[in-house]
């Protein structure tokens, strides 16, 4: 049997309580530093020096708002108080445990139920006496109108300055600008430079990603030393700093403390021509326009739509775009909504299975070609990985040496007996035959209309029914009107012969070798 003696004074182990200290501040700077370090070792001997006290560790957070409920180590410890890890927290004052009096009250009646009380030496109150909690309450809310003045103080000082065009940055400290001897900016000649090569490859459109490979490919890097990020290529690209002016209040603090960029909710100060600018005004506002394009927050001009959407050639461009791949049709196709629009490879995109690698044609760089016939479109890339496009003539492409494609004989207008025939009465155009896919109905119609929509030529327009049972020879020129009843009905005209003068008035009954066709179009 073994008998020990507890002294006087002396706590079992049974009795000791686990106690654990909370230090905050505020910001990153080497002095709050300093004065965490001071405030942990503080803690850390107070506790120990304790008989009755087992050190339960010190928890602290730093650069970060008492405002934020959301601390890692604020957060921490009161993980390990719900696991019992924990019977007090000692911290300096009401301010640097929360400066919320919401937080403050919620977290000490948590862990009050929990048996595990909170001690403020400042105001040397403890939640669990019986005043604790009345005191801890009106004291909190002083603090919180404490900071919450300070605060607006600050914000005023800060809106003062705005007003006064004095900017919250210093733009000489920022990558490109520099001081001189008097603290006048001035730019830094190399970096200045990978700040203009970063616009000029921007406003060509080329994307981020590939402006940030080749600047760290070129050897070129941030100030500390580190290679570029997208991140740090974007900034730059979207910084009014580089043409000269200064954005103030970009972003701002709501009712609950939380940052939010600022997109017209509060007022904004923009100083322009505060100092040397790095890029133009010209550039800067294109390089915009490239990177809100490419966010999706611009949306795709839609092309003109030409025709009355009978056929596929609704757009000026339809019938008229080849693949360089397989000589497929392009067809014209939207997606994201109507947002992005794109001519592709109808072989790819109706028979997968061929294996057609295709072609995939943003309609914008379509814009403005110029085509009568037919054309293969042709993709060049460049060493950023840029694409541009170009056309060729069809049949010149297909004659050129490595054409990947056998070519395929034309296919001829001469499928019907009366192809080559018939020419339009509004405008001298050959008449084509059509056919609606889901209807079956055949009627001949103007080649320009066809091609090139209603501004063109108002088009004859005859239901393949009633041109089947004209019989003549040659070609003729059809014209619709309306017979004493209101209904359609066509005359003619023999086309004239190549030199010949064109229509001649016989003075009675139409046109010199004309007159009336059979049948009528009920309208």
């Amino acid at each position: 049997m073994r008998i020990k003696i507890i002294k006087a004074g002396e706590a079992h182990p049974a009795d000791k309580l686990k106690v654990c200290a909370y230090a905050r501040v505020s910001t990153d700077s080497p002095e709050q530093e300093g004065s965490l370090e001071n405030q942990e070792q503080h803690y850390r001997e107070m506790i120990t020096a304790n008989p009755m006290y087992e050190f339960a560790g010190i928890y602290s957070d730093q650069g970060i708002s008492g405002y934020k409920e959301a601390r890692p180590g604020f957060q921490r410890m009161m993980e390990d108080a719900r696991a019992g890890k924990i019977d007090l927290i000692i911290t300096k004052s009401i301010s640097r445990f929360a400066r919320n009096t919401v937080t403050v009250l919620k977290s000490a009646r948590e862990l009050k139920g929990m048996g595990v009380g909170i001690f403020f030496e400042l105001q040397n109150i403890s939640t669990l006496s019986g005043e604790g909690e009345l005191m801890l309450t009106i004291l909190s809310a002083f603090a919180q109108a404490e900071s919450e003045g300070a605060s607006e103080n600050a914000k005023l000082t800060n809106r003062r300055k705005f007003e006064q065009g004095i900017p919250a940055v210093k733009v000489g400290k920022c990558y490109g600008f520099s001081e001189d001897a008097n603290g006048e900016i001035i730019l830094d000649a190399e970096q200045a430079f990978v700040v203009r090569k970063m616009y000029q490859l921007a406003a060509d459109g080329v994307w981020v990603s590939r402006i940030r490979a080749y600047l760290n490919k070129r050897g070129y890097r941030k100030p500390g030393g580190q290679e570029w990020d997208d991140c740090g290529v974007t900034r730059i690209l979207q910084s009014e700093i580089y043409k000269g002016g200064v954005m103030m209040q970009r972003t701002y603090l709501d009712a609950d403390r939380v940052r939010h960029k600022n997109r017209g909710q509060r007022n904004r100060w923009y100083i322009a021509g505060h100092h040397p600018a790095i890029v133009s005004e010209e550039l800067w506002d294109k390089v915009q326009e490239v990177l809100a394009e490419r966010s999706g927050q611009v949306k795709t001009k839609k092309p003109e739509r030409k025709g009355n959407g009978d056929s596929h050639n609704t757009y000026p461009l339809s019938g008229k775009l080849y693949c360089p791949e397989c000589g497929a049709l392009l067809h014209h196709k939207t997606a994201n909504r109507g947002r992005q629009e794109y001519w592709v490879c109808s072989t790819r995109l109706k028979r997968p299975e061929e294996g057609c690698p295709g072609i995939w044609v943003p309609a914008g760089a379509t814009e403005g070609w110029q085509i009568e016939g037919k054309a293969v479109v042709m993709e060049h890339t460049d060493e950023f990985g840029i694409k541009s496009y170009s056309f060729m003539e069809k049949g010149a492409y297909e004659r050129r040496k490595g054409c990947p494609y056998k070519p395929k004989p034309e296919k001829m207008h001469k499928t019907y007996p009366l192809s080559g025939r018939l020419y339009c009465g509004e405008c001298g155009s050959l008449m084509h035959h059509q056919q609606r896919v889901w209807s079956g109905y055949e009627f001949w119609w103007c080649g320009k209309r066809v091609k090139q929509g209603p501004d063109a030529c108002r088009g004859v327009r005859v239901p393949a029914e009633v041109a089947d049972t004209w019989e003549f020879e040659g070609e003729i020129i059809v014209s619709e009107g309306e017979n004493e009843n209101g209904e359609r009905c066509y005359t003619y005209t023999s086309k004239p012969a190549s030199g010949d003068t064109g229509r001649q008035d016989t003075g009675e009954g139409g046109f010199k070798g004309g007159g009336i066709l059979p049948g009528v179009h009920q309208q």
